[in-house]
């Protein structure tokens, strides 16, 4: 059951989910971080995934006048503006607003799940899909989040991976 109106308004007031501006109707809205990372030039082609940490293949970047430019074709590993703690019981599913798809811009890429118990920033996948560069700005409402009520409140079903608790995007990490 996807939580909306005022069960989502509670919702986010009871567990501090995120500051209480991100709320709207049916879902809370994520804005874009001024962080992220590029893929890295001259990487030898292809690259190889397994066994490689991110940090070989990509360089951190922080957005200039609060603007970053998206090439046509071109994609960003960036995160959200705010950190946001998602209850046992519960789980987020991140989808594109409405707008910025119509740009042909997508906020993920295939990995918009927030697990019950998972904290920090979310990161986003950008990728331009349109035959034009976009410039997107600081604290653009990127994407949206849904929040759903999962069958169990059980302890033992929290997000305990390697991406929680971060600050900034979160490149490939080797296990």
């Amino acid at each position: 059951m996807c939580i909306i109106g005022d069960n989502l308004q509670g919702l986010l007031r009871q567990y501090e989910i995120c500051p209480e501006i991100l709320y709207d109707t049916f879902s809370i809205a994520v804005e874009l971080d001024a962080c992220y990372y590029k893929w890295k030039a001259g990487l030898k082609n292809p690259i190889t995934i397994d066994n490689v940490d991110g940090s070989a293949c990509y360089e951190r970047l922080e957005m200039k006048n609060g603007e970053m430019l998206l090439k046509s074709g071109e994609g960003a590993v960036c995160c959200s503006a705010d950190r946001y703690r998602i209850p046992p019981g519960y789980f987020g599913l991140i989808q594109t607003k409405g707008t910025i798809a119509r740009w042909m811009i997508a906020a993920h890429l295939a990995d918009g799940q927030v697990e019950p118990g998972f904290e920090g920033k979310v990161t986003l996948e950008l990728m331009n899909l349109s035959p034009y560069s976009v410039l997107l700005r600081h604290r653009t409402r990127i994407a949206q989040m849904y929040i759903f009520r999962c069958s169990t409140n059980n302890p033992e079903f929290i997000y305990r991976g390697r991406y929680g608790d971060s600050d900034e995007p979160t490149i490939p990490k080797l296990r």
